[in-house]
């Protein structure tokens, strides 16, 4: 076709043109046509072609690394909209720079080595906006860079409530639109709605008071249940907090926390009095037991009992952590877990997922009782599927000593009684993937932070007795913002889980990991990584095999039997879910002096040329052998190049989690020095450093 298109222009051009100008003018039309035919079959087959080829992987690595390389980058190339946010600019050679987000303009901190961060605050301009794409204009040494990149505003994710006993008045957060509900569980209709800043992550009613633990602020705040509720300073404790507990008898409070650092707070609120304990692990779950205080960690993942005096009365480990907990009336300690082994052993099966309810004795932590939740159906169609009783993330008792337990993988509430079989209640024709469980009198109150709504029921009978959307419905969402459905959609299909009973969220305990080394794909003993942040940073997963976040779908079809039930397109609203997740701002104390220091050890050693800022990855992979020769010698491994981001709370390191600490990477863990030329650094070099990578 081209050879014919040449000679005609060809023709065109010389003496014999003007006789054949009518044939030309037909054999133009008729290469077209001809074109026509090509191109439709190499459209209707691209996907087919681009794997076939390479390119389907070789896009979106491009794609990513092209925006990376540019003369001025910013990472990450997402906009979340109620959420501090810290950016990196590289601008090499640039004496100022700033950045404005479609307003006014930040001045950004220069750390050296032409890199640059800004944070952004949440502002009521960004809090208004609608979801889609932002401008980002970066102003270096007065010339400006703009980039489009997308713009989330989070719906409504109310997870856990807090009910007050007496009267059925409750207290629910969303920390992703920093909102708390208040109303009573009688009445859905008269709930109120407080703008609460700093992310709140958990409330709890004591008498007349609502009290608030905030992940960015130092302070707890709390308000009064009933009066105009102007939000007061209470206690310091430090920011970073992740979950809080009232004790039974009111008036105490105990906070877990990461961030500043990892400890248990436990706050008499009448004195303001407050005692800190440190702990190991990055806390997950905290749970009243008396006057003692239950604490679930991840890396390493333990249970762990504190008296009064923040003396540790028990200790257990555990094979996967627990992803949530509850005390039963008479003091036994009860987790949710993906599995659970009684001698600690690790779980060597390939995803291996087997959610389960223990019970244990609260002085010893000895298991008393196991229950196994996933359960098969005549459902199913294949030996081994599961359907019922998938990922339970929340546990509540009742007056009687029956468990509640909400179900975020198969959208049931379940109830388990002391004696008697379990009862199920599915509540998909309401909402899906229930996330908090609380009990008032006859009354239960399930939440759902997916579709963003309420839920009541009959304690007794499990029947639904009223329903309260805080979010709009999927049918609003698809005539208002169908970007935002897919995102829930794509959320839908990361938490509920495959025929085999595993999900996403099962070995990444909703968003972030739990920290534990899964057999992947039968080829290596790896921990599972953060899937915050992940935009812009193809491809993925430790050995860099997946282009796409989306690919993540074929994992749950190849490995795990599919979904049971069909819902759209999952390869692209998963990647969409994934992609519009942020990264946590960090917590830690800020140095600039200090952080200026580690970014200078951190090129010193040659860092930068894997990690290379803005989002510190070159978005390569290379051979484990060849950095690692002491550790690795099979030459068919390789890795992925990790953005090294969100470093503090992702232990452990390297790509077979052989590294507890991020000293061990520097040092212990890089004996051959092909990991970066660590021994040209100090120690104080490496505190330094330790100190920057902890500050991204």
């Amino acid at each position: 076709l081209g050879l014919a298109w040449l000679l005609v222009e060809l023709g065109l051009r010389t003496r014999i043109g003007p006789r054949i100008k009518a044939i030309a003018k037909e054999g133009r039309a008729l290469l077209a046509l001809g074109a026509i035919v090509p191109a439709l079959v190499l459209g209707a087959r691209a996907s087919t072609f681009a794997e076939n080829e390479g390119l389907y992987e070789l896009a979106p690595r491009l794609r990513d690394r092209a925006r990376l390389a540019r003369s001025v980058a910013i990472a990450p190339p997402l906009v979340v909209a109620g959420q501090r946010q810290s950016f990196f600019v590289r601008a090499e050679g640039a004496g100022t720079v700033r950045v404005a987000f479609e307003g006014p303009e930040l001045e950004a901190q220069a750390l050296g080595h032409g890199v640059f961060r800004v944070d952004l605050e949440p502002t009521a301009e960004l809090a208004a906006r609608a979801s889609g794409a932002i401008t980002i204009t970066i102003s270096v040494d007065g010339a400006d860079h703009a980039e489009t990149v997308p713009f989330v505003r989070p719906l409504a994710h109310p997870r856990r409530p807090h009910v007050r006993a007496d009267d059925g008045a409750f207290c629910v957060v969303s920390e992703e639109t920093n909102e708390l509900f208040l109303g009573t569980a009688g009445s859905l209709e008269a709930l109120e709605v407080v703008r609460v800043p700093g992310a709140p992550v958990a409330c709890a009613i004591d008498g007349p008071r609502v009290w608030l633990a905030l992940r960015e602020e130092a302070r707890l705040r709390s308000l009064s249940f009933e009066s105009d509720h102007a939000i007061e300073d209470g206690p310091e404790i430090g920011r970073g907090a992740i979950a809080m507990a009232l004790s039974p008898r009111g008036g105490t409070l105990a906070i877990v926390r990461s961030g500043e650092a990892r400890e248990l707070v436990r706050v008499r609120l009448a004195e303001g009095h407050v005692d800190h304990v440190a702990l190991e692990g990055v806390p997950l779950e905290v749970a009243f037991a008396d006057d003692d205080v239950v604490v679930a960690t991840r890396s390493p993942a333990r249970l762990e009992v504190v008296d009064a005096a923040g003396q540790r009365l028990a200790r257990r480990e555990l094979v996967m952590p627990a992803a949530t907990l509850a005390v039963t009336p008479e003091g036994e300690v009860v987790i949710a877990t993906g599995a659970f082994d009684e001698a600690g052993r690790d779980n060597l099966g390939n995803h291996f997922v087997e959610d389960q309810l223990v019970w244990l004795e609260r002085a010893s932590l000895t298991p008393r009782r196991i229950e196994v939740t996933a359960r098969r159906t005549d459902r199913q169609d294949h030996a081994g599927d599961a359907d019922r009783g998938l990922s339970p993330l929340s546990l509540a008792f009742d007056r009687e000593g029956d468990l509640f337990v909400a179900f975020v993988g198969s959208s049931e509430l379940g109830v388990y009684p002391r004696t008697a079989p379990p009862r199920w209640r599915d509540l998909g024709d309401h909402v899906f993937g229930p996330a908090g469980v609380a009990i008032s009198g006859d009354r239960v109150l399930v939440t759902s932070a997916i579709d963003g709504a309420l839920v009541t029921l009959d304690r007794r009978s499990l029947e639904v007795l009223a329903e309260r959307p805080l979010a709009p419905t999927d049918a609003e969402l698809l005539h208002d913002a169908p970007s935002m459905l897919r995102l829930r959609m794509g959320e839908r299909s990361y938490f509920e889980g495959t025929r085999a009973g595993a999900s996403c969220q099962s070995c990444h305990l909703g968003v972030p990991t739990d920290g534990e080394a899964h057999n992947i794909g039968g080829r290596v003993l790896a921990p599972t990584l953060d899937v915050r942040g992940l935009a812009g940073t193809a491809p993925f997963l430790r050995d860099g095999s997946y282009p796409h976040l989306g690919d993540l779908y074929e994992v749950a079809v190849a490995e795990y039997r599919g979904y049971r039930a069909p819902a759209g397109d999952r390869h692209a609203t998963l990647e969409a879910y994934l992609e519009a997740l942020p990264l946590p701002a960090s917590l830690g104390p800020r140095d600039v002096v200090r952080e200026q220091r580690g970014l200078d050890a951190f090129v010193r050693a040659g860092c930068d040329r894997c990690h290379a800022p803005p989002a510190f990855t070159t978005l390569a992979r290379y051979p484990l052998h060849t950095v690692f020769p002491d550790v690795a010698d099979d030459p068919a491994l390789s890795f992925d190049v990790p953005a090294l981001r969100n470093l503090r709370d992702n232990e452990p390191y390297l790509y077979d989690g052989r590294a507890a600490r991020l000293l061990d990477v520097l040092g212990e863990e890089n004996r051959p020095n092909r990991h970066g030329d660590t021994r040209a650094l100090s120690d104080d070099d490496r505190g330094d450093l330790v100190f920057f990578l902890e500050s991204l």
